[in-house]
Parts: C-alpha cells; structure tokens; sequence
C-alpha cells in the first residue's frame, strides 16, 4: 500500500510538473518578446554572414572602400542632435507632466526633419563647391537622413510594444543584402548595395508612417524644443562619444595603414560589435522600462543596488556570449582564411566590450538624475585618451592590432567613472578606491586572462582558462540569468505605452 500510494503521489507530482513546465513554455512561445528577441537574433546573424560576404566578394581593397563610406554614414547619423535619446528619457520618466509627453512627438519629429534636410544640402554644398565627384557621399547622405528619421519612429514602436515593426526595420536590409550577393557575388559592387540600402530605407519609412501610433504632425513649441534640444544635446554628446571610442580608432587606421589594414580591422571590429549587438537588444527594449523602475524607486541607494543586480546579471549572460565567440572564431576564419590574422584584434576588441558592459545600468542611472554632464566627462576624456593612444600607436609605425589595445585601455578609463560618478550621488560619501571594489572580480579575471593571451600569443589556453574561472567565479550569477530570461520571455508589462 505504501509503495502504491507512493507511485501515485509521484505520477502526481510529474503530471503537475509538466502541466506547469507546458504552461511556461506556451507563454514564452507565444510572448511578443520571444518573437522579437529570435528575429533580432536572426536578424544580427544576417548582418555577420553579410559581413563575411562582402569581405570575401569585395575582396581587402573595396571592401575597405565600403567600410570607409558606412564610416561615413556613421558619422552622418549623428544629425538628428540626440533628438531621439531626449524624447524615450522623457516618455520613460514617470515624474514628467502628461502636457509635455503629449507634445513631445509632434515637435521631435519635427526637428529630425530639419536636421535632416541640413545634412543633405550640407552634402550636396560639399560636392558642388569642393568638385567631388562621388555618388557615393550623396547617397550615403541620403540614407543617413531618412535613417535618422526612421530610428525616431523606431524609438516611437519600443515605446508603444510595436516589435514587429522593430523587426521589419532589423530584417529587410541585411536579408535584401544577401539575395544581392547571392544574385551577383564576384560581381557585387560597392555603389550597388548603397542604392540598394537607399530604396530600403525609404520603404521602411512609408511603412513607419503608416502604421505609426502617433500622426506625422509638424509642429513648433519652442519651450519643447529647447527641452528635447538641451537635454538631447548632452545625450548626443554622450552617445556619440561614446561611438567615438570606437569609430575614431578606425578612423586613424583609415588615415595612417593600407586599405586591406583597414578591410581587417573593420571586419574585426564589425564581428566584436556584431556580439555586442546580440547582448543590447535587451537593452535597446528595455530601457524605457529599466528608466521607468529606477524613477519608481524610493531612494538613491535603492536604485544603485537594482543597478548591480541588473549589471551582474547583464555581464554574466554576455561574457558567456564572448567565450563562445572566441572558440567559434577560427572554424568561421577557416572558410575566408586570408582574414585569419583578425583573430588577435577580434579578441581584444570583445575584451574592451565586455569592459564596457560592466557599465550597464549606471549609465541608465545618471540619465535619470540628469547628470548628463558626468556621462559627457566621463565618455569624452576616455575618447580623447584613445585618439591620443591611437595616434602615438600609428605614428610609431606599430602594427594596426596595438590600435585595439588603446579601444581596450580606454574602455577602463570610461567605466571606472561612469561608476565613480554613480556611487558619488549616495547619501553617504565613499573614497575613490570605492571604485574598484563595486566591480566583481568574477566579471575582470577572465578578461585579464583573455588579455594576457594575446599579448604573451596562448590564445587557446587563455580562453580556457579564462572560460573555466568565469563558470566557477558567476555560477549563481548564471542561474539568475536563466531565471530573470524566463521571466522577461513571460511578463506582460515591458512596454511604457
């Protein structure tokens, strides 16, 4: 009797356990969210082959032509003045008053169509009076005008849980991108995937404009304007520093090494920014949502510790995202092999990512309390360490690979004040020194040994090692990982609007 009441009490048991177990994963499956995430993932993984085919069917040379106009275009999609960042801050913020939230569409909007109209006869001012003779710049023009636009209704869609247009934008482009290589291959040229990205983007914004939940209204409040402009222009300041970091290192290799130097390093930072990328949807989805908490908290102490907890966890599930990279690398190099010498810059360049991720949260603090101006001294002083790195390296004649090492170097100099400046605003005073002790040293010690790899040329047992200690020091940090994905892939409640 007792073995029987047992068998039952344990089909019991396994009976409920699969109900609950099938009940999770059918709100996960049917989650909006998990739709979003796998189509940003499929997404992203475009963007990787896409990279490797136009490096391979380009070849070194006009692969480095494409790579210095898309640096270009980078530069160009500053034009919107940080328009976008000031307008999600302010819908995010629960303190703020329904009047302004009410207008701040119709006049964001409206400055992002100025600007861009700006960066076009600025464009077109260039080439008449400077007798350049390039489509190239003009497109390239083109596209970042109505980009800018389109990253303000992208900004709008997040807001509101519209993720499928967020897709639609994320999809079209790189899946377009590789029925064009598949069509012509060794025949892809560098000014046919522009026209290509041009006529995209401008059926992209036919689509944002009709499907959008806010009308295409112009209008000018100049109080409202001179809010989104002075808070936008800190934002811009900072997002475009922080940009910077990156896109100035490249520059400088554009400017001092050979077009197939430059073809290297940007297929390098290209992939290091591609995993990047697959770690910040969650931010890019959440962050009205991360600004919406922090507003809701009591106090500034409170906030800081749902920082840590949001930044361990954020680490934990991208450093695992790194030492996968690291291992898959040489089998993806092994089909371009003439890119193989990458695999050293590649490295350092995620070693100077996940440096940067360890900022995760404070950032999203400070915008909060409107400390801009710390974010602005804290990204512009680090960009200035890594141009003035960065040009001694190309001056001295070093190989472009010590160029990575400054990006790595400066990602340090920006995150220990980002956190200086955070742990600053509590209520009680701590020394400098602080600093340092409110970054695991889980979340160090296995980057310094991914470091110590390629300077000292053990790629392969740095990464081991540096895999082992990672598992071994952020265990439970891994769990809360799996835990708070299953939760986020469930909840309701994610979105502002």
């Amino acid at each position: 009797m007792i073995i029987t009441g047992s068998i039952l009490v344990s089909q019991a048991i396994s009976k409920r356990l699969k109900k609950i177990r099938n009940l999770v994963l059918r709100k996960i499956i049917e989650s909006k969210t998990t739709l979003f995430i796998l189509l940003r993932y499929v997404s992203f993984g475009l963007k990787l082959v896409n990279a490797f085919l136009f490096a391979k069917y380009l070849g070194p040379y006009h692969f480095g032509i494409y790579s210095l106009y898309v640096l270009i275009g980078q530069y160009f999609n500053y034009g919107s003045l940080g328009t976008n960042y000031s307008y999600t801050a302010y819908m995010s913020d629960k303190s703020e008053s329904d009047d302004l939230k009410d207008n701040l569409w119709p006049n964001t909007i409206t400055l992002n169509i100025t600007s861009s109209l700006l960066l076009i006869a600025g464009a077109v001012a260039y080439v008449i009076f400077f007798e350049a003779n390039t489509q190239l710049l003009l497109l390239t023009a083109l596209i970042a005008s109505m980009v800018n636009i389109n990253t303000l209704f992208v900004n709008l869609f997040r807001i509101y849980g519209k993720l499928l247009l967020i897709n639609l934008n994320d999809i079209l482009i790189p899946f377009s991108y590789l029925l064009l290589i598949i069509l012509l291959k060794e025949k892809l040229q560098v000014e046919t995937i522009f026209w290509l990205q041009l006529t995209l983007v401008g059926i992209l914004m036919i689509f944002f404009i009709s499907f959008s939940p806010e009308k295409l209204k112009i209008q000018y409040r100049i109080k409202i304007q001179k809010l989104l402009l002075s808070r936008g222009l800190k934002l811009f300041i900072y997002y475009v520093g922080f940009q910077l970091i990156l896109i100035s290192s490249r520059t400088v290799v554009s400017f001092y090494y050979s077009e197939e130097d430059l073809g290297f390093y940007t297929l390098a930072n290209s992939l290091s920014k591609s995993l990047n990328q697959l770690s910040s949807i969650l931010i890019f989805l959440f962050f009205p949502k991360i600004i919406e908490i922090i507003s809701l908290k009591k106090n500034d102490s409170e906030r800081i510790d749902f920082v840590r907890e949001a930044r361990n966890i954020f680490c934990s599930g991208f450093y695992l995202m790194i030492f996968i990279a690291c291992f898959g690398l040489p089998f993806i190099l092994n089909w371009i092999p003439e890119y193989k010498s990458i695999s050293r810059p590649f490295i350092l360049l995620i070693a100077a990512q996940a440096i940067f991720a360890i900022g995760f949260g404070y950032t999203m603090f400070l915008i909060w309390k409107r400390q801009e101006k710390s974010l602005i001294i804290s990204v512009i002083s680090a960009l200035v360490f890594n141009i003035t790195l960065s040009f001694i390296i190309a001056l001295t004649n070093q190989e472009y690979i010590f160029i990575t090492l400054s990006v790595l170097i400066s990602s340090i100099v920006y995150v220990m004040q980002i956190i200086y400046y955070s742990t600053r605003l509590l209520p009680e005073r701590r020394p400098l020194s602080w600093v340092t002790k409110e970054i695991p040293l889980g979340l160090i010690i296995p980057i310094l040994l991914l470091v110590l790899g390629i300077i000292f040329e053990y790629i392969f047992i740095s990464q081991i090692l540096g895999l082992g200690t990672f598992l071994i020091m952020n265990f439970k940090r891994l769990k809360d990982v799996v835990r708070k994905v299953f939760s986020v892939l469930t909840s309701k409640n994610l979105f502002i609007k």
